[in-house]
């Protein structure tokens, strides 16, 4: 009898200690460098947006699986992105020449709540026209922050 009620308890014990309510992820914003990941580990994945847009320069955040695959054409996906604490963004780039990037940094502006990708974008050797990207994944950021992208081209 001593055996099952100790195995009672320890089932009640486990049970109440995996039902503990999981702590929702708050954004802290800090001035300065963010740390970030590449999109499939990569400065240029196989992956662009499904719609572009009309302006030449839009920033897109996706902050969930359902936006990834819906906003997303990927051609595969290396890992999984934990989006309970990391958004995706996703900067597209309409220009004459396709570019493709060499480097990026992203910072942070408390004060105007605002996120900066500075990329260092390399022409392609054909004249050709289309859409270049630009992916970061970042910590998990509100829907209001904005995105600005400031690229600098080289040939």
């Amino acid at each position: 009898m001593k055996i099952l009620r100790s195995y009672f308890f320890c089932v009640i014990g486990i049970i109440l200690v995996s039902c503990e309510k999981e702590e929702p992820y708050v954004y802290e914003c800090h001035d300065g460098t963010v740390q970030f990941e590449l999109f499939n580990e990569e400065m240029n994945p196989g992956a662009r947006l499904v719609n572009t847009g009309n302006t030449d320069l839009q920033a897109q955040v996706i902050q969930d699986e359902h936006e990834l695959y819906t906003k997303l054409e990927i051609a595969y996906l290396k890992k999984k992105i934990d989006f309970k604490n990391r958004s995706l963004i996703v900067v597209s780039i309409k220009t004459n020449t396709l570019a493709y990037v060499m480097s990026q940094n992203v910072t942070a502006n408390c004060s105007s709540n605002k996120l900066t990708i500075n990329a260092l974008m390399r022409y392609g050797s054909q004249p050709v026209g289309g859409v270049s990207y630009v992916f970061a994944i970042v910590p998990k950021i509100p829907i209001d922050m904005a995105i600005n992208f400031i690229p600098e081209y080289i040939y």
